[in-house]
């Protein structure tokens, strides 16, 4: 059930729209659902109640804060390239792609939200290039996944890039 719902911005005069070039929209609606402590989602994790994320005063980093900045040379080009996959929803199938700079010991694995790794889709030594693989929305056993939101992630020679998908059955 929703516990908790807030659609932004809001005004005194209802629902205000935003309209820019990188987001057009009318507005956001955040929500926080109620799950019972027996969920599948929550088995085997500690449910014991935090300290507050925000408060009054939160540190928030602003320009002020910033004396300098630096350009790293050393990995500034993380993992090579690892594309957006696609199509992005997809029902069936989606392609992933990645370049490689030089030859590279390569591992592409796929993780639920809850960061459990439910696909290992490559993991050996590929050379310069282009590359692309697929994948069919089915774990290591082979059985279809629900539909939700996955991520791939790309790891070579220590370094890790990740990327969203959406699986709709």
């Amino acid at each position: 059930s929703i516990a908790w719902e807030y659609i932004n911005p809001a005004t005194r005069s209802g629902m205000k729209k935003i309209k820019t070039d990188n987001y057009p929209t009318d507005n956001a609606a955040f929500r926080a659902y109620r799950y019972a402590a027996d969920h599948p989602a929550l088995a085997g994790r500690d449910l014991t109640p935090g300290e507050t994320l925000t408060g009054f005063d939160p540190d928030y980093i602003v320009k002020s804060n910033i004396t300098s900045t630096q350009v790293s040379e050393v990995n500034a080009r993380s993992v090579d390239i690892l594309t957006k996959n696609y199509p992005n929803p997809f029902s069936q199938n989606t392609t992933i792609e990645f370049e490689l700079e030089e030859t590279k010991e390569v591992k592409i694995m796929i993780f639920d939200l809850s960061g459990n790794r439910i696909r290992s889709l490559i993991n050996e030594q590929y050379p310069a290039g282009r590359f692309n693989i697929s994948w069919d929305g089915t774990n290591d056993q082979g059985a279809k996944l629900p539909t939700g939101i996955y991520f791939y992630v790309l790891t070579a020679n220590g370094q890790k890039v990740s990327k969203k998908m959406i699986y709709a059955r």
